[in-house]
């Protein structure tokens, strides 16, 4: 279960609680104080003690960062070095105590199956996910890489070129070892899609990861209370995704990380401006539900 950074008035106890219920947690924290490297201009968190909450971590590619690096006047050669010290020494920071990290999210567009025309694709060049991999790979051997993207259910474009590139990943002894379907899905995304998508990332042999689940009820914007009907419609879903992922081989499976706790947190309500959403397990009040219920449901 995502644990947002703002707008969360739990106190730890409570935060252990929720994640001994779900038995997984990705937290992802601010940037304060600690550098990443002495010739970097950024920070990463000092809350390290929050790590013994979680296995796995998003590689913290924070706003400063990214501002910095469009900005990089240096060659193409120094930024891929600044990129690979960054790599190293965040993952060697956390070295036997982080499982697994999030190495690349969203590198392929939405459109035509291409690669997005990332800054990292124009100064690293077409295979500069394959140099991250390894980069993180050669700082910690033990841990877990994944590549992350979403709508990975639904386009089937996006999809076939994910698993095109995995499948040549493998061929090429690139170190990866999971796949995560963000699953930012609605109660109208059809069960085919997901079962076949899942499918695909069982055959390729990767760990699959549900890695940022939310449930919209209202993506038409046409329903301004939550009516019992959406709200069954609802546990229906989540009972359908989470069966789907409890019915794979426990080779494949790596967890599901539901991307909120409260509906008022979640992100959706800003990105779709649409406060008539309620995606996630529990209502603005902490109350449980139906899809809690749901979820719940999908485990047994």
């Amino acid at each position: 279960m995502y644990i947002p950074k703002t707008n969360l008035t739990l106190d730890q106890d409570e935060i252990v609680a929720f994640i001994k219920e779900y038995s997984f947690a990705t937290l992802i924290t601010s940037s304060e104080n600690i550098p990443v490297a002495s010739h970097l201009p950024f920070t990463i968190s000092q809350r390290d003690g929050q790590l013994k909450l979680s296995q796995k971590v998003i590689l913290p590619v924070l706003r400063d960062v990214r501002d910095w690096l469009l900005n990089y006047q240096g060659t193409d050669a120094q930024f891929e070095q600044e990129v690979k010290d960054y790599i190293t020494a965040v993952v060697s920071r956390y070295k036997g105590k982080v499982t697994s990290w999030d190495v690349v999210n969203e590198g392929v567009s939405d459109s035509a199956g291409s690669l997005r025309n990332t800054v990292f694709k124009q100064r690293m060049g077409d295979d500069y996910m394959v140099k991250c991999f390894q980069f993180a790979h050669d700082a910690d051997s033990d841990s877990k890489l994944f590549y992350k993207d979403y709508n990975l259910e639904i386009n089937i474009a996006k999809q076939n070129k994910v698993f095109e590139l995995i499948k040549d990943w493998k061929l090429r002894k690139v170190p990866i070892h999971g796949i995560g379907f963000q699953m930012h899905i609605s109660y109208l995304t059809p069960k085919d899609q997901i079962q076949t998508a899942t499918n695909k990332a069982v055959a390729s042999g990767l760990l699959l990861f549900y890695s940022e689940l939310d449930i919209r009820a209202n993506p038409n914007k046409d329903i301004s209370t939550f009516t019992l009907e959406r709200s069954t419609a609802q546990q229906s879903k989540y009972k359908e995704v989470v069966q789907i992922y409890n019915a794979i081989p426990m080779e494949n499976k790596f967890g599901i990380t539901v991307w909120g706790l409260k509906d008022d947190d979640s992100w959706l309500l800003k990105h779709h401006n649409n406060f008539n959403e309620w995606p996630l397990l529990f209502d603005a009040n902490f109350n449980a539900k139906q899809a809690h219920t749901g979820f719940l449901e999908g485990l047994n």
